[in-house]
């Protein structure tokens, strides 16, 4: 229940930025005959991106009339719109798990870690990969970390490993 709870907060908040009454930020985006406008809530943006809340907290925005203006002429307005959607976030369920079959040579040899901490179940960084717990499991282009933090056990003895093979996957209750 908590997990659907929490899928659909994600959905709730997601919608304001397609219907973004109340806003408190004013994005203009692009240059030239190419520019677009975006409203959004700062509360939302600073809590979602370390970007955001530098930017907006800073002297590169301008106040007008208690709403903050905000110029970003460097990116183009299709790509600045992806990335206002798919701001990495943490996913919070209590039905993760990471597994391992250690050596690779049996499927005796295998770890299972359900999360403690479901606050902290899986990252999804969009140019780094995903991360499972903070640093439990981290999986970074061909090489991962393995860390015990939000899992109840590390599923790796070693700390820096070499990606070989991976699989991730959800499981889904019908």
């Amino acid at each position: 229940m908590p997990s659907q709870f929490f899928s659909n907060l994600s959905h709730d908040l997601s919608q304001l930025l397609d219907n973004a009454n109340d806003y408190n930020v004013t994005i203009q985006v692009g240059e030239g005959s190419n520019i677009k406008e975006f409203r959004a809530h700062s509360n939302i943006l600073m809590a979602r991106s370390p970007y955001f809340k530098r930017a907006l907290s800073s002297d590169w925005v301008v106040k007008k009339d208690n709403n903050i203006i905000f110029n970003k002429t460097n990116v183009s307005p299709m790509v600045f719109s992806m990335m206002l959607k798919s701001f990495p976030t943490w996913a919070n369920t209590f039905d993760s798990f990471i597994f391992s079959f250690g050596n690779g040579k049996s499927s005796d040899d295998y770890k299972v870690s359900r999360v403690s901490n479901h606050q902290h179940a899986v990252y999804d960084y969009a140019n780094n990969g995903a991360h499972f717990g903070q640093s439990d499991l981290v999986l970074n282009n061909n090489n991962g970390a393995c860390n015990k933090y939000s899992y109840e056990d590390s599923i790796l003895d070693t700390n820096n490993f070499r990606i070989e093979e991976i699989e991730v996957f959800k499981i889904v209750e019908k």
